[in-house]
């Protein structure tokens, strides 16, 4: 490889090969079919969870909402919308998830090319 890794780089990448090693990828198919699951994971997973826990948490809180101002209470009405709102902001975080995950492809991506290619030195 041309490009040599930082210190730090390099002991994700000794981590990302004892990983490839546990689970048994040991060819280049292996390896490509493993870090696809891997993205799958990384962007939808990742991203339905967060998004989901937001969406059950907006409906708890307008549900609160609901009861508060049923029974005239004002703090609590104060305290709900602004609680709904902050889950609804959650949710919509969730939304962009996803895009945040960019760093952690691009470095899979880039450590099993330099897994294969090490494969295909052997």
């Amino acid at each position: 490889m041309t490009n040599e890794l930082t210190p730090a780089e390099n002991h994700r990448y000794n981590r990302f090969k004892r990983q490839m090693k546990q689970v048994d990828c040991n060819t280049e198919s292996e390896i490509r079919y493993f870090l696809s699951l891997l993205r799958v994971w990384w962007r939808w997973a990742q991203h339905y969870a967060f998004f989901a826990v937001g969406l059950i948490m907006f409906i708890f809180t307008l549900a609160l909402e609901v009861d508060a101002r049923l029974d005239h209470s004002s703090m609590v009405t104060v305290f709900t919308t602004s609680l709904t709102a902050f889950w609804l902001g959650m949710g919509i975080l969730g939304m962009a998830a996803p895009f945040a995950y960019g760093r952690k492809l691009r470095e899979l991506d880039e450590f099993g090319t330099r897994l294969i290619a090490e494969l295909a030195t052997k």
